[in-house]
């Protein structure tokens, strides 16, 4: 089930099967399962950036999808970024600084695709974490969910 959703040959199915459980799912395994975490935010960012790239028509006929497709796509993927993020976030914490990278490049990904009310929240809670000080510039607590769940 995770190649069809999250690898570019398949990204018009995403709609169809990329929705709260599957969300969950994805959670728990970068949550749990830390030798999964490269591929899954890998996957994550190359299923934003496919559907990007048909958009900016970077890609040959589409890629099979038309930009209209690409876009509600992003848009469906949009609804679950902010609890994505917060994710994203506190594996990022969790991680050793020379194994970050990856959760970076997906945070940014993410990032780009997130509605403004989100940004603002992650904003407000990343800089009030910077500014108590914390090395990781990121805080040690968990990002609220349950906001960004609405």
């Amino acid at each position: 089930m995770f190649s069809q959703v999250l690898y570019p040959s398949r990204i018009l199915i995403i709609i169809q099967t990329f929705d709260q459980s599957f969300a969950e799912q994805l959670a728990n395994i970068l949550y749990k399962q830390a030798d999964l975490r490269v591929d899954i935010c890998k996957a994550l960012q190359n299923l934003i950036s496919s559907n990007r790239s048909v958009l900016a028509q970077d890609v040959p006929n589409g890629g099979g999808i038309t930009a209209e497709q690409a876009q509600k796509n992003l848009d469906h993927l949009a609804g679950f970024a902010g609890n994505i993020l917060a994710v994203l976030f506190n594996i990022y914490t969790e991680t050793l600084p020379q194994y970050r990278g990856y959760i970076l490049t997906c945070i940014d990904a993410f990032f780009s695709i997130t509605p403004a009310q989100v940004r603002v929240f992650i904003d407000v809670e990343v800089i009030s974490n910077v500014q108590a000080g914390d090395d990781d510039h990121l805080g040690q607590s968990r990002l609220s969910t349950q906001f960004l769940a609405s």
